[in-house]
């Protein structure tokens, strides 16, 4: 049998899409199916991390325990820098919660709230210890979250403790790669 001009164009093109198919797909699982540029571009000196105190200016009590988890959690992953003690630190980020606030967005027809939106608002700074000098620092920070309310009336205290702990882990990765991208 011999080939017609369609078979020809498409064994041209087929095995060559087909490679580069694979090639994306093995690619992406080597590398953790990450894209993200991983630069860091703290000081050379500047190998060991630690988070020191997180202050609680806000009315919510214990936020700051959420808050320097997720801190930890978040540098701890980090292969290119050591989370240890503050006295072994290089560089240590601390700061202060300053608001904290779950408001109703939007209202159902009976006049109750459908869609709340919480914030927080901190000031944070990396302190590098070496070279005794403020290394990156941001005032009036500010992560806010959308979310449904649920078929009750009200935020119950364990969904207003999901709520905080999804705003801390996502502010903490945003300041993260805000100081290893010194944004």
């Amino acid at each position: 049998m011999k080939p017609t001009p369609r078979s020809l164009l498409m064994g041209r093109w087929l095995a060559p899409f087909l490679s580069l198919l694979l090639g994306l797909i093995t690619g992406s699982f080597a590398c953790g199916y990450q894209f993200v540029n991983r630069v860091n571009t703290l000081p050379s000196h500047i190998k060991r991390v630690a988070v020191g105190e997180i202050r609680n200016d806000t009315d919510e009590p214990h936020i700051q325990t959420v808050f320097y988890q997720a801190f930890q959690q978040e540098f701890s992953t980090d292969r290119r820098l050591n989370l240890t003690s503050i006295e072994k630190a290089d560089a240590v980020l601390s700061g202060t919660l300053k608001r904290f606030s779950i408001e109703p967005l939007a209202y159902d027809i009976a006049g109750f709230p459908s869609k709340y939106r919480s914030t927080i608002t901190v000031d944070l700074e990396l302190y590098d210890k070496v070279k005794d000098e403020i290394y990156w620092d941001v005032r009036g920070y500010s992560r806010s979250d959308e979310y449904a309310a649920s078929q009750t009336a009200g935020i119950s205290k364990e969904n207003e403790v999901l709520i905080l702990k999804k705003l801390a882990v996502d502010a903490a990765e945003e300041i993260h790669r805000a100081i290893m991208g010194k944004m």
